[in-house]
């Protein structure tokens, strides 16, 4: 059985369509969590923020050089509800690479649902559903904008668990290959690295079979077409757009089987050096 729960909508300028998009669905207050370096160096991403929340009250940033942690959610918190977001919000928009929208993922679960993050590791049952979630990544690498994975880091025990809880699979992920193409190469280089770990380890896993085996091949052959190019300068918008999909079937194939040993190795490098994910 393959899992896939989350709609697409993916294409140039899709990103500008989400205005009216929650307002055909019926959400009158979104809350959107936007990586600060996103919004600080994307004029295209700031100037749709800036028409879907013209006075930012809703508008939170993560503001962190590294994953998330339940501790740092938890600081989050205190400002989400120092500014009655929790109550006021109907769905939350995270855009970023992966720490930004599992963030926003956590964000949506702690609105309904009370104590410290902490208390909601690994995976939860029988909690209150969580507020629907948005997913745009500006990264091609994590696939968390279709998965309800979110991974936290306690910063006691230098151990990730996340918070993963099945009914918290984002609602809708938005693949504009505008966003990612205005990031540094380097982003690119860490986040592809990670898709291809999740290609290659789904492919290899014991639980793999040939559906989950159709998506290793299709991310991978994805990858060894498309970010040669873009990492010499020489790729388009159609190149950053098979990243983003790369991304999304690498993912769908890593989470209808099993991780390996690098994505192991890369959860102790993280926790106990702060090596960014894709790099370890």
């Amino acid at each position: 059985m393959i899992t896939l729960n989350t709609n697409i909508l993916f294409g140039d300028n899709t990103f500008s369509k989400l205005h009216e998009m929650l307002k055909e669905d019926g959400f009158c207050q979104p809350g959107i969590l936007c990586d600060i370096n996103v919004y600080n160096n994307s004029d295209y991403v700031k100037k749709h923020i800036d028409r879907l929340l013209p006075h930012q009250k809703n508008l939170i940033f993560y503001d962190s050089p590294f994953e998330p942690s339940y501790q740092l959610l938890d600081r989050m918190m205190v400002d989400v509800r120092s500014k009655g977001l929790d109550k006021k919000v109907d769905v939350w928009i995270g855009i970023g690479g992966g720490s930004a929208m599992d963030t926003a993922k956590g964000i949506a679960i702690l609105c309904k649902n009370e104590g410290p993050s902490i208390n909601y590791k690994g995976f939860p049952t029988d909690l209150k559903d969580p507020l629907p979630v948005v997913a745009i990544p500006s990264t091609t690498g994590t696939g968390s904008e279709v998965v309800y994975n979110a991974s936290f880091i306690d910063e006691e025990s230098k151990i990730k668990m996340g918070i993963n809880y099945k009914n918290n699979y984002p609602i809708l992920a938005i693949l504009d290959p505008i966003i990612p193409s205005c990031a540094p190469l380097q982003v690119l280089a860490s986040s592809g690295c990670d898709a291809l770990v999740h290609s290659l380890e789904s492919f290899m896993s014991n639980n793999s079979n040939d559906q989950v085996r159709f998506f290793s091949k299709r991310a991978y052959n994805l990858i060894m077409s498309n970010m040669i190019y873009l990492l010499k300068k020489k790729g388009d918008l159609q190149n950053w757009l098979n990243m983003q999909w790369a991304a999304v079937y690498a993912i769908f194939a890593l989470s209808n089987s099993t991780a390996g040993p690098a994505g192991a190795l890369s959860y102790y490098l993280g926790t106990h050096f702060k090596v960014n994910h894709g790099v370890a």
